[in-house]
């Protein structure tokens, strides 16, 4: 059977429609709930995040990252061609960290200590154009921010003697050191990056997902490292 043309233009414009209404709709909030993102530079290189054990991915959240169960950095003023080097440790068994980087630029006119409400996906640009405060409605420019890396703690955790499923284009990593993962990259635009710090695929040791757990975090900027 044929389609009618009109007829699947129209149902075409109405999924258009129907996104942008919830692009729209889709609020800015400062996403650590207590205090603004924790910002690194020369003299602040480490700090302790709390997050949820599913906050990086959650498959009962369409495999998205939750905002406000994940915690969030900012790399404050890289310069062009410097490595970067994001570090997340915790020594909770059976909970792996998983780690997104974007690039916040030119275009970004929003403050760094505004993300998009609710979810973010992992390994794509995120972005809402005349982003409004969640709270107050007032407007706080444009948020863009542009992917860099992601990835996650795949390694197993002999105390739980388990291996997290492997999960497509998550870049699962093994580094024989489970609760650990590193992220590193050479930033080629100077500027802001910033990065989210979540739990995913915990094992069944940990019992509820409603507690936050720590992991510390440190943030190593250089000039001359290779990759």
């Amino acid at each position: 059977m044929k389609t009618n043309n009109k007829y699947k233009s129209s149902f075409i414009a109405l999924v258009v429609a129907g996104l942008l209404a919830s692009s729209a709709s889709q609020a800015a909030v400062t996403p650590n709930g207590t205090g603004p993102v924790n910002e690194f530079d020369s003299s602040n290189t480490d700090a302790t995040f709390n997050v949820r054990v599913k906050s990086w991915r959650d498959p009962a959240f369409g495999d998205m990252g939750w905002t406000h169960h994940s915690q969030w950095g900012i790399v404050k003023d890289v310069k062009q061609n410097q490595v970067v080097t994001i570090k997340a440790v915790t020594d909770v068994a059976g909970f792996h960290p998983g780690m997104t980087v974007w690039y916040r630029g030119e275009l970004d006119t929003a403050s760094d200590n505004y993300v998009i409400d609710h979810f973010y996906v992992q390994n794509a640009q995120q972005y809402k154009l005349g982003a409004t405060d969640e709270t107050t409605g007032v407007d706080v420019g444009n948020i863009v921010m542009n992917f860099i890396a992601h990835g996650y703690d795949r390694d197993i955790d002999p105390l739980v003697g388990s291996l997290p499923k492997a999960m497509p284009r998550m870049n699962g990593r093994v580094d024989n050191i489970p609760g650990q993962l590193t992220l590193k990259f050479r930033a080629l635009k100077p500027g802001n990056y910033m990065f989210v710090v979540g739990g995913v695929n915990p094992d069944s040791a940990i019992a509820t997902s409603t507690a936050r757990h720590p992991v510390a975090v440190n943030v190593k900027v250089t000039g001359k490292e290779k990759l």
